[in-house]
């Protein structure tokens, strides 16, 4: 009697040790089952950000697949009626997952595919506006969402600029990523010290006159999540500098273009975590059991060249923190 007891327990035990390690995410990849495999990548414009990412994801799932894999990937060039019509494309076409990258690549190829195809995003910050409320939440779908580090991001501005209590920040008018970040900015402002100052945009070409009519009432610009205003980060670091006004940002390659510092998430690891999440897709794992992924910006970067045109110097216990050090 015993005997079966023990036989029973131990049964149990082992089911549910299978049951928990059936879809979980984990080191190991599904190996390869050479049949070959259709991608369908969607990027919401071309942009150095997106760019790295979909390099990360093709360096991974070219090593995962190797020739039994084709990767087609398609330019929304920032535009909602492109990308609308790209994404029923894909939707309609042989590919077995859609990849999409941003925030609103992302809700408009929701939109379109409602869940007929397997779907992976990724580079979404704002999981609100794809309707994602927890696991198991999105037919079909899964993906990586990424998140700025709000606190870091403060506590550095302060270190290096103490007498700083004015901030500006210009957003492009319904870009969710940029008002949900700035939101996330503005709801521990006060603990900081530090008063924001927005102004919102219908179009890059009123970059201009908006960063003009916030410097008067801010000590340095801070950038981060919009990505309309991606494509003109070079016009923002210019604008800055012609106010003697610092820049800082809460992306690498914005840092890498002469923002002061900030702190950035690893843009190609996040590609090449999408592929594996891709390879997990591939298996029999059902997209819906799979947890959306958050990456936090937890990578300092800082661009020595930046800042010391504002007099702003990075001391040893900073620049030993850095994850990059930009000269």
């Amino acid at each position: 009697m015993k005997q079966k007891i023990l036989f029973y327990v131990l049964f149990f035990n082992i089911l549910v040790f299978l049951l928990l390690i059936g879809c979980e995410k984990s080191s190991k990849i599904p190996e390869n089952n050479n049949k070959p495999y259709q991608i369908d990548v969607l990027k919401f414009g071309n942009h150095k950000v997106i760019n790295l990412i979909v390099e990360g994801f093709q360096n991974r799932i070219n090593k995962l697949y190797k020739e039994n894999v084709s990767v087609r990937i398609v330019d929304g060039k920032f535009d909602a009626a492109t990308i609308s019509d790209l994404s029923a494309r894909i939707v309609a076409s042989d590919s077995d997952i859609a990849v999409s990258v941003t925030t609103p690549a992302t809700a408009l190829m929701m939109s379109a595919n409602r869940g007929t195809k397997k779907q992976v995003f990724t580079f979404v910050s704002d999981l609100t506006a794809i309707n994602y409320t927890g696991p198991g939440t999105l037919k079909n779908t899964c993906g990586i969402s990424d998140t700025v580090n709000y606190k870091k991001t403060f506590e550095l501005i302060k270190r290096l600029m103490p007498n700083a209590k004015n901030i500006g920040s210009v957003i492009t008018k319904d870009e969710s990523n940029a008002l949900l970040i700035l939101n996330g900015f503005k709801q521990i402002s006060q603990d900081y010290g530090f008063e924001i100052f927005q102004a919102e945009i219908a179009n890059i070409g009123d970059l201009h006159l908006a960063m003009k009519t916030l410097n008067p009432k801010v000590d340095l610009f801070l950038f981060g999540g919009d990505n309309n205003l991606a494509e003109v980060i070079d016009n923002m670091i210019n604008l800055s500098e012609s106010y003697n006004k610092p820049l800082f940002a809460c992306d690498k390659l914005s840092i890498e273009a002469g923002a002061v510092a900030g702190y950035s998430v690893d843009y190609f690891k996040m590609g090449v975590r999408t592929a594996e999440i891709c390879a997990f897709v591939k298996s029999d794992c059902k997209p819906e059991d799979i947890d959306v992924e958050k990456l936090v910006a937890n990578e300092l970067i800082l661009n020595k060249k930046s800042a010391s045109k504002y007099s702003i110097y990075f001391d040893e216990k900073l620049t030993r923190m850095a994850k990059e050090i930009i000269e």
